[in-house]
């Protein structure tokens, strides 16, 4: 298999909570707009924050794929492959949902 089942479920099941989010602050954000204030830059941030992470969760989702199924992206896909490399980048995604969460809480 090109990429493992729970990467797969991780990593869609982060992209759609990203959206739930964005879907959010995004309702927010036209709630302050429409009331002549304008967006909050809290409101900005959280946006910009899920929609960095939908991308960064699609790309790492897709570039194994793109490297099995038609061999390009070669140093991308091995630099991937290793182990630190992935939990740099897991975990710095995990964080920004987090910092998403505690904006959306306060």
């Amino acid at each position: 298999m090109i990429i493992s089942r729970p990467a797969i479920i991780f990593h869609t099941s982060q992209i759609f909570f990203n959206f739930l989010a964005m879907a959010c602050f995004a309702s927010v954000a036209s709630f302050q707009a429409k009331w002549k204030i304008g967006p909050s830059g809290l409101s900005g941030f959280a946006i910009f924050v899920s929609v960095s992470g939908i991308f960064l969760a699609l790309f790492l989702l897709c570039v194994p794929v793109v490297y099995e199924k038609y061999d390009k992206l070669t140093r991308l896909a091995r630099a991937l492959k290793e182990v630190r490399v992935g939990f740099i980048l897991v975990g710095s995604g995990s964080i920004f949902s987090l910092l998403i969460a505690c904006v959306f809480i306060s």
